[in-house]
């Protein structure tokens, strides 16, 4: 299996990555740590997940400041004292030469507001004879390896994840929708796995994927609606975020995928013409470093699209 949202303390993740996520506010010393730790094995991108306030971090390091998430949901009306802060730095020689590229594409797209809602999207869906789901089998293991193996999952992956999830407990392996046909054959799926960082439970909505003959239907987004409601319907007893990070690259567009289901920046400003608070040439999607945007579902939005 793929593991996405990680555990706390120092790990050497995939693609030369050395991620270091604290449960308290980072020192200077962890960031010691993380570059020593990434110099020994090689690696060439380093990343900090830690609570805490953009205020704290030194004027000079703030450029470092990929995403800063603050709670999409509280528990009995308490919000978490902080937010949670993914910082990170790349060897010179790791760069995504087409970034500014994407990000102009990027721009254009959320300049444009949502002109249909998910909701609206998911009725358009099941019209056209599709329908969402939250449960697996053993019959799916070839599609959802088909949607999956561009995150690298390999098919006994899947097979682990089938028999390890429980639509009803999201302890046991997190949250999963998918969208299948009339025939009830999965087209496209889509997961989140939850990481405690300080006072707040760290939701990633991940894996977003789709069959490569299915794509251009809107197949892919569907899966995410009907994630987060999943998620909304079995939410942690804690304060909570909603977050991804959603693929740049125009051939596989992630981020159009959040704008539609109502994912904001987690800090990027769209009108700025630098590409800012992006993930850059962060992990492989189809075997190539891809640079991401992090993005969060805010309070308003639940309120707006998936409130009924």
């Amino acid at each position: 299996m793929v593991e996405s949202v990680g555990s706390l303390g120092l790990a050497n993740r995939s693609d030369e990555r050395s991620v270091y996520t604290l449960g308290v506010p980072a020192s200077w010393r962890n960031a010691a740590q993380l570059r020593h730790d990434s110099r020994k094995n090689g690696n060439t991108r380093g990343q900090l997940k830690f609570p805490g306030n953009p205020e704290m971090i030194p004027v000079s390091a703030r450029h470092l400041v990929d995403a800063v998430f603050y709670p999409s949901a509280v528990l009995d009306g308490l919000p978490a004292q902080r937010g949670v802060i993914f910082m990170s730095a790349n060897a010179e020689a790791r760069v995504d030469q087409t970034l500014q590229n994407q990000w102009a594409i990027a721009q254009r797209i959320w300049r444009e507001p949502i002109h249909i809602t998910p909701q609206e999207r998911l009725s358009r869906l099941q019209t056209n004879g599709y329908h969402f789901d939250t449960r697996l089998s053993s019959n799916d293991v070839v599609s959802l390896h088909q949607a999956w193996s561009p995150f690298g999952w390999t098919t006994e992956g899947v097979k682990q994840f089938i028999n390890a999830y429980n639509p009803d407990d999201p302890a046991k392996a997190g949250w999963f929708a998918c969208m299948r046909d009339c025939d009830g054959i999965l087209c496209s799926a889509a997961k989140a796995e939850a990481l405690t960082i300080g006072d707040m439970r760290v939701i990633e909505s991940t894996e977003w994927g789709t069959h490569s003959n299915m794509r251009g239907k809107g197949l892919g987004t569907g899966a995410v609606i009907a994630l987060n409601h999943a998620i909304l319907n079995h939410p942690p007893r804690a304060p909570y975020v909603i977050m991804a990070e959603a693929n740049l690259d125009p051939s596989s567009p992630g981020h159009r995928v959040a704008r539609d289901v109502g994912f904001s920046p987690a800090g990027a400003d769209m009108n700025e013409p630098e590409p800012n608070h992006v993930l850059r040439a962060h992990v492989s999607v189809d075997d190539a470093l891809r640079s991401f945007l992090p993005v969060q579902l805010t309070p308003d939005a639940i309120t707006r699209y998936y409130s009924s």
